[in-house]
């Protein structure tokens, strides 16, 4: 969720999107759909860890549901949010499901258009939230679920402008939620908030250097707060912030890009295990864990996937000391998703639910994991905007 946070000023969302979704569905670089675990993207071929058994199930979710999901939170078990915008050939459709332990029904939402990056957070069935970027004028929006309806929630700016990179959002479990936006890379432009009230508040932000920006936000408690940071585009790196209740520390990562196009994800699993993955580009994806106040880099991403561009981010504990990790998708005609395991040694993959291959390539956009459980739900897209899923990961 999360999301899909861009970073990068130079470019317009929307266009890049675009352009990777007509290239995609035209079979672009469908060669790399074969590129073998390993290392690096330039890895040959190597013996594949095998991921925790069990199998991923697709789930019915109504016939008019947007043609695309971005976004999916779980709060408890029995109930989970999912989220979708499609903005294609001038036809705006958005669209707001809720699982309720038996199926997936559709929600009322704010006729807002959108762009195709939106983050979602769910700290009960009671409280839920989306944020993203309007579809024209990219300029922050947000929706509240009370738990009788969604409302808009705006988020609070300090400048008039469009933004530089979508805004982010995590929920604290059973309390509220936190987000970060960053108006532009200059000094001051970035803010953490704060859901209270019923309305977002500014709080405490860390110091960044000119030319940085937050991008992602991870939340375990009010004590227990982690932002994900870009340096300047030029020579930068990632490096972290946490919350503790009173101040901020920074950590460092060494040997980290800056990330793009919405790579760049935060798990504290624990104090003691804390994940991130950062994807600079096609060949520079890389899966860090915290080493006391320093980042380590635990591994390399393999390139997977039919287009050579960084994952979502999206990282999930596998409960077990691993993480899994969305590919970009199968390539064209699989018919299949694809999601990464690292086991703390090896990576392993596992597929998805068999689709119809007539559509096209199959990309989970979000995925999320069931509290309490081994299972996970993912969402997204096969085709160019043609048919939503939904997902599930059941353990066996």
């Amino acid at each position: 969720m999360s999301a899909q946070h861009i970073v990068s000023s130079l470019a317009d969302p929307i266009t890049r999107r675009r352009a990777l979704t007509l290239a995609l569905a035209a079979g672009a670089g469908s060669a790399l759909g074969g590129t073998a675990l390993g290392g690096t993207a330039s890895a040959s071929a190597t013996t594949q860890a095998a991921p925790p058994t069990g199998q991923w199930n697709d789930v019915p979710i109504p016939s008019d549901t947007a043609p695309q999901l971005f976004g999916v939170a779980a709060p408890t078990p029995h109930h989970a949010f999912a989220f979708g915008q499609h903005s294609w050939q001038d036809k705006e459709v958005t669209t707001a499901l809720h699982w309720n332990g038996r199926e997936w029904l559709h929600k009322d939402v704010p006729p807002i258009k959108w762009t195709w990056y939106l983050d979602v957070a769910a700290a009960s069935p009671y409280g839920a939230w989306v944020v993203g970027l309007t579809h024209r004028e990219q300029l922050p929006v947000g929706l509240y679920w009370n738990g009788f309806r969604w409302r808009e929630a705006p988020l609070p700016r300090t400048g008039t402008g469009g933004i530089s990179s979508p805004p982010a959002v995590s929920a604290e479990p059973g309390g509220t939620a936190w987000a970060v936006l960053s108006e532009g890379p200059a000094a001051g432009q970035s803010s953490v908030l704060r859901f209270e009230h019923g309305a977002w508040v500014r709080k405490a932000s860390p110091t960044l250097p000119e030319g940085s920006q937050l991008v992602t936000i991870a939340v375990r408690s009010p004590w227990d707060v982690w932002v994900g940071a870009a340096g300047p585009s030029s020579g930068g790196e990632s490096f972290t912030f946490h919350w503790d209740g009173r101040s901020w520390t920074r950590q460092s990562m060494p040997g980290s890009t800056v990330p793009s196009w919405g790579s760049m994800d935060i798990l504290p699993v624990s104090r003691n295990e804390v994940w991130a993955y950062v994807g600079g580009g096609s060949s520079q994806q890389q899966l860090f864990r915290l080493d006391g106040d320093v980042w380590t880099k635990a591994t390399s991403v393999p390139r997977y996937g039919m287009f050579p561009m960084p994952y979502g981010g999206s990282l999930v504990s596998d409960r077990n000391g691993g993480v899994w990790l969305p590919a970009l998708g199968e390539s064209v005609g699989s018919g299949r998703t694809g999601y990464l395991h690292w086991n703390g040694t090896e990576w392993g993959r596992l597929l998805g639910p068999m689709r119809d291959t007539s559509i096209g390539f199959v990309e989970a956009q979000d995925m999320v994991a069931i509290p309490g459980t081994r299972s996970m739900w993912a969402v997204g897209v096969q085709g160019t905007g043609v048919k939503p899923f939904i997902e599930r990961f059941d353990p066996r």
